[in-house]
Order: structure tokens, then C-alpha cells, then sequence
């Protein structure tokens, strides 16, 4: 189920399919709509998620078994939503596994999670991701994160598990801050300079640092309140902004395709021709404008018997 060229006034607007029947298109329809796509995830919420869904708040998860069963599903459904989108063709995700705010916690949760950073790589970890054929990468200061949790030796086992799943179709990326320009590409800048008396060009840093092409993050996928402070991959551009309202580890196959439907097809139609906009149309667009001055995308409140952050619009 392609979308057409077929334009219902002029060969300029071409037609689209409608959301609905965009949810029910196979992988392989949606595939050519996703080539070498990349998203961000940064999976905010994810306390909320297993609190509501498995844990128990009152109870928290500050024992080192509550812990670990919370790293578990977390790391288990992350893998999942990767591997989600990559059936629908997506080809790299980044997911951001370290933000600023984990450094500000209790030096117990930081214990428990150096603990839980170890499987990210373990046997089990490099079993799903093989089920879902992904090559896995490391990207950001992972040495001094590690140090920092005072755990060095788990860098070994990231080491292994990439070189174990070298062979993989789609790149899953973990990812933590970076400096603009990360230190590994140093020798490559050094040399490719000395070579070309140039510096190498946004493509040619990302290709040495991810072994991909990659320049551009199409899509970045969140929750709560819209901030991408702290949570971009070093030297790419991001594009399309979503965040959920709901912990965004819910995200399902619907949610996704409705993401995507917004990314492929309503966000691209450019096409405008005031000429043929209608005088009802026209009062339809002053009363939507209206009746929404004074709405605004991000602004919400703080909702203090949930202790959580709310959109108010």
C-alpha cells in the first residue's frame, strides 16, 4: 500500500494515505518510507512505568533485587521499542542511557545503577539483540561514566558485545554526553587533516565515529516535559520533536505508526494554494486560531501530589 502521486486539484499536492489506513500497512509497505531513518530515544519516565505496570511505590526499588528486576524490564522494553521500529525499516536508534539528571540522584541509586549498566552487554542482552539483528555500539564518555561508577571493567564487556553483534542489520547506539566533537576521532581529525589540509566535514566524522553515514536525527522521541538538553548523540542535527504524555516505555505499535504517519506524511505536505482556499475554510482557520491564543506546546504545571510535571494545554 504505496502512497500515491494522484492530487485531488493539482498534479503539485499529492494525496496521502489517511492515518488509519497507514496503521494497518504491512512492514514491508512502510519500509521504503524509512530508509536509513534514525531516531533518538530518550526513555523518560521510566521509574512511573515500572512502578505502575510491575513495582510498587510505596515500596520503592532501593534493595538491590527491586532494583535489578526494574533495570530488567526497563532495559527489556527499550530493546522491544527498538526493535519495533526498526521492523518498520528505521535503520539506526539512539538511545539515550545516561542523562545530566542520574548524576544529581543519591549516591544509592547511583550504586544500583552501576549495577544495572552490566546488562546492557551480558549474554542475555546480546541474545535479544540478536533475535532483532542489531549491531550494537557504545557512543558518549562511556570510560569516564564507568570510572565515575567505579565499575572500568563493564567497558570490557561493551567491547565484547559489539564485536558480538557486528553483523547486525540495524545499529542500536546507548548512548551518554559527549564532547561537540567526541576525543576517540582525535587521531582521524589529526591525520585527515595531514592528508586532505582540511578538517573532515559533518558526514566524515560521523561515519568514523558511528561506522554509519549518519548525520541527522530524524525523529526524537521522549516524555513529559519538551527538552532535548543533555539528550543528543554527539555531532548530529535532530529533526521531528514527539513526547508523550504517558511514560513514553508505553509506546506501542499504534503509537509508533502514529508518530510515523506525522513524520512521513503530515509534517511533509508542503503544498499550499491560498487561491484555493474556501471562505469557509478560511472562518474554520480564524476560529481554530482563536480559539487557541494563548495555548502554548510545552507549558504545563507541577502536580504535587504525583510529584510530577503535567502539559496544561
Amino acid at each position: 500500500m504505496q502512497a500515491t502521486a494522484t492530487s485531488a486539484h493539482t498534479s503539485d499536492a499529492p494525496t496521502y494515505p489517511t492515518e488509519a489506513e497507514f496503521q494497518t500497512w504491512a512492514h514491508d509497505d512502510v519500509r521504503p518510507h524509512t530508509v536509513n531513518k534514525s531516531v533518538i530515544f530518550s526513555p523518560g519516565g521510566s521509574s512511573r512505568w515500572y512502578f505502575l505496570e510491575y513495582g510498587n511505590m510505596q515500596e520503592g526499588y532501593f534493595q538491590p533485587d527491586r532494583f535489578l528486576a526494574y533495570s530488567q524490564a526497563v532495559f527489556k522494553r527499550i530493546v522491544e521499542i527498538a526493535a519495533m521500529m526498526m521492523a518498520d525499516g528505521v535503520k539506526n536508534v539512539f538511545v539515550i542511557a545516561i542523562t545530566p539528571k542520574i548524576s544529581e540522584r543519591t549516591p544509592e541509586y547511583r550504586q544500583f545503577v552501576a549495577d544495572s549498566l552490566r546488562l546492557m552487554a551480558d549474554h542475555d542482552a546480546q541474545l535479544l539483540y540478536a533475535e532483532a539483528s542489531m549491531r550494537v555500539g557504545f557512543k558518549g564518555r562511556w570510560h569516564d561514566v564507568l570510572d565515575n561508577y567505579e565499575i572500568p571493567d563493564v567497558y570490557d564487556a561493551f567491547v565484547e558485545a559489539e564485536a558480538a553483534t557486528a553483523n547486525g542489520e540495524h545499529n542500536l547506539f546507548w548512548c551518554t554526553q559527549e564532547d561537540p566533537i567526541p576525543a576517540p576521532l582525535t587521531p582521524f581529525v589529526q591525520d585527515y587533516l595531514q592528508a586532505n589540509n582540511r578538517m573532515p566535514d559533518q558526514a566524515e566524522l560521523c561515519e568514523a565515529y558511528y561506522g554509519e553515514p549518519v548525520t541527522h536525527a530524524d525523529m526524537f522521541i521522549s516524555n513529559n516535559k519538551p527538552s532535548v538538553t543533555g539528550q543528543v548523540p554527539p555531532l548530529l542535527s535532530v529533526g521531528d520533536l514527539y513526547f508523550t504524555v504517558s511514560p513514553c516505555l508505553y509506546l506501542n505499535q499504534s503509537d509508533w505508526r502514529r508518530i510515523l504517519y506525522d513524520h512521513v506524511f503530515a509534517r511533509r505536505v508542503t503544498y499550499r494554494d491560498y487561491r484555493k482556499i474556501t471562505e469557509d475554510s478560511v472562518a474554520n482557520l480564524r476560529d481554530y486560531y482563536e480559539s487557541n491564543r494563548g495555548k502554548v506546546i510545552g507549558v504545563g504545571a507541577f502536580h504535587p501530589d504525583t510529584q510530577t510535571w503535567r502539559p496544561t494545554n
